[in-house]
């Protein structure tokens, strides 16, 4: 391969790596903010309207538990036992199937946060490995690439502000049509629409912080080749 075509090649590569590694960097906040028990705990307790339902906080910090429990494969079955008004609370079949749809979601996006390091460091090694004739990895084109994936997120995070309701039912309209259910459902008061909206400024900060140690990992890759270059080039 011709220095320009493995240039292209480069860059090219730079590119997808840098878009590969925003959408595991996604995916891996996701799914830490999704089984972070504590956090969907104190959402219950604030979003649920308990005394209406005549439903205890012991039954409800149960629910929380047993949820996120069944979410990171810690439990077979989701099988709440609510009380509501001394009476079990009724789970139609259909919902439940929804639920497993949605643990094998979390199980399958719990795998990008293992190929998130995976790829971080990948990108690290061949950047301080592979010199600086145009064959390293291209900070540039990387970038780029994320910003691909970021621009889409903006949107997504700026329609969650503006209109959580209608951004929630296009997200199910689009991916998850069985989780569709009227909202006079008793299972459906354990999940109101504000639950869903508090996880909004979790995920961000997440998000945040994992795309803020990439860009940090990316740069200090960069000057330690440059470094590793200059030592070479003053033998």
């Amino acid at each position: 391969m011709s220095q320009p075509s493995l240039r292209r090649f480069t860059a090219v590569l730079s590119f997808l790596a840098g878009l590969a590694l925003t959408v595991l960097l996604l995916a891996a906040s996701l799914y830490g903010v999704i089984t972070r028990s504590q956090l969907f705990e104190q959402a219950v307790l604030q979003r649920v309207d308990l005394s209406a339902l005549t439903i205890s906080e012991a039954d409800a910090r149960a629910f929380a538990a047993e949820t996120i429990f069944y979410l990171k494969d810690e439990e077979p079955l989701w099988q709440p036992a609510v009380q509501m008004g001394g009476e079990a609370m009724p789970i139609p079949a259909a919902f439940t199937i929804h639920m497993a749809e949605v643990k094998a979601g979390v199980s399958l996006i719990g795998y990008a946060i293992p190929a998130a390091v995976f790829l971080m460091l990948a990108i690290a090694v061949w950047s301080l490995l592979s010199g600086n004739q145009g064959t390293g990895f291209s900070l540039r084109n990387g970038l780029i690439g994320m910003a691909v994936p970021l621009g889409v997120i903006a949107l997504l995070l700026l329609w969650a502000c503006l209109d959580f309701r209608s951004l929630w039912a296009w997200l199910h309209t689009s991916f998850i049509p069985g989780g569709i259910f009227a909202a006079d459902e008793p299972i459906m008061q354990l999940f109101p629409l504000a639950l869903f909206n508090d996880y909004i400024a979790p995920f961000s900060l997440t998000f945040g912080l994992w795309l803020a140690a990439d860009i940090l990992l990316l740069f200090a890759a960069k000057a330690g080749r440059s470094l590793l270059f200059t030592k070479k080039k003053g033998r």
